[in-house]
């Protein structure tokens, strides 16, 4: 069982289905990576580019906006470049609660003019968001070419899942 925590701070979120994409996102990262029964729990900052922007650049000191950022709350070990990241949950003891794995922040702004400029369906493009998010927040990245073509595989064998076509060949990568 997952559950994801939304603020919602801009309300162009509020028409959009962001509830029910965050918990198969996560789900599938749950059923599909981590091949465990899990109660894991993130949170979710719906807002906008103005908002993304200040965000990007308080903690990484570009005053772009960005589509997601992630601050995942445990920390993953790597054997070498473009290994899977190892998963270990910080909870002490018996704990019977959710796992709260990390915090993300969208830009509705950014969601919706990279679906217009690629012709990807919104909620595809925002389920592939939140995917990657999410993937992230259990330790995947992108700071090497192995490391983004292990994400990037991942991000597509996850999304054919929900039946959604590789985003990357969309957008001529």
């Amino acid at each position: 069982m997952v559950k994801a925590n939304i603020v919602y701070k801009d309300d162009r979120w509020k028409k959009i289905p962001l509830q029910k994409i965050a918990q198969s996102s996560l789900n599938l990262i749950v059923d599909k990576i981590l091949h465990k029964e899990k109660q894991l729990e993130i949170s979710i900052l719906a807002s906008n580019d103005f908002e993304l922007a200040k965000l990007n650049k308080q903690y990484r000191g570009s005053s772009t906006p960005t589509n997601i950022l992630a601050w995942p709350e445990h920390d993953f070990k790597r054997s070498t470049p473009g290994a899977l990241p190892n998963y270990t949950s910080t909870s002490y003891g018996d704990f019977d609660g959710f796992d709260f794995i990390g915090n993300l922040a969208i830009s509705f702004d950014r969601c919706s003019i990279e679906s217009e400029e690629t012709n990807i369906i919104f909620d595809n493009h925002l389920t592939h968001l939140l995917v990657h998010g999410c993937l992230h927040l259990i330790g995947f990245d992108h700071h090497d070419e192995l490391d983004a073509r292990l994400m990037e595989d991942v991000e597509r064998k996850l999304l054919s899942e929900l039946g959604i076509k590789n985003p990357y060949e969309t957008i001529g990568r």
